[in-house]
């Protein structure tokens, strides 16, 4: 055990700084001076003795709520029907399709599982974001790698199969407004990758075709203000 005397103030100085610059208030410290019980937990994981979980709280949620509004403009909430399984295969075939991207195939599931109904957020972006951006925003955090993010948005259950998106598209062109733009602008959605990742499929209507394209979640492009975010619930 170290002697409070062998720590000399600068060095307890520069960790008040950091401790600050990390979020550390007041009150904090006076917690850390009184509790030793905390302490002795902040030390197990500084050794790398114990793992720190994170606790969501009324105030975490807010955080959210605010960050995703301040990003992201709800238009509204549609249902998903109750899909079966398909091979990827088969999705977006036929004359309804103007353009199909190969990478379809190349980086999902050969089978898309079968899905429960369930229901959709639908946002347009308040300024222009890349896709890592939409997923902070949709997940309530400030800064995640794609890894991570990836792994949220699929235990969060924000990604669809490629059959739900079928089924938008069929409402669509039967006169139903389940949110889809028709005008050339992109409608987006989270996809699982067969290696576990996320991907994002795009899809928009030119005239009266659809094309379909898919790219990868550390995509940099800024997407236009235009265009349409779906997010399962």
């Amino acid at each position: 055990m170290s002697n409070p005397s062998n720590i000399s103030i600068g060095l307890m100085h520069e960790v008040t700084k950091t401790a600050c610059k990390a979020g550390f208030e007041t009150s904090d410290f006076t917690v850390m001076a009184q509790n030793e019980a905390k302490l002795r937990k902040i030390l197990g994981y500084l050794r790398g003795e114990a793992e720190i979980v994170l606790k969501v709280t009324d105030k975490v949620a807010t955080t959210i709520i605010q960050k995703t509004t301040d990003l992201l403009k709800l238009v509204k909430e549609v249902a998903l029907p109750a899909t079966g399984e398909k091979r990827v295969g088969e999705c977006f075939i036929g004359p309804r399709y103007y353009y199909r991207d190969n990478d379809l195939d190349n980086w999902l599931p050969k089978v898309q599982s079968a899905r429960t109904e369930s229901k959709s957020s639908v946002w347009q972006l308040k300024k222009e974001l890349t896709f890592k951006e939409i997923a902070q925003a949709i997940l309530g955090v400030d800064e995640a790698s794609i890894n991570d993010l990836a792994k949220g948005l699929v235990a969060g259950g924000h990604t669809v199969a490629l059959s739900q998106i079928e089924a938008l598209i069929e409402c669509t062109e039967d006169g139903k407004d389940v949110g889809l733009r028709t005008d050339g602008w992109g409608n987006f959605f989270f996809v699982e990758d067969k290696d576990g990742g996320v991907s994002v499929v795009r899809v928009y209507r030119r005239g009266r075709q659809w094309s379909v394209y898919v790219s990868r979640l550390d995509c940099d492009v800024r997407w236009d203000v235009e265009t349409r975010f779906f997010s399962r619930k």
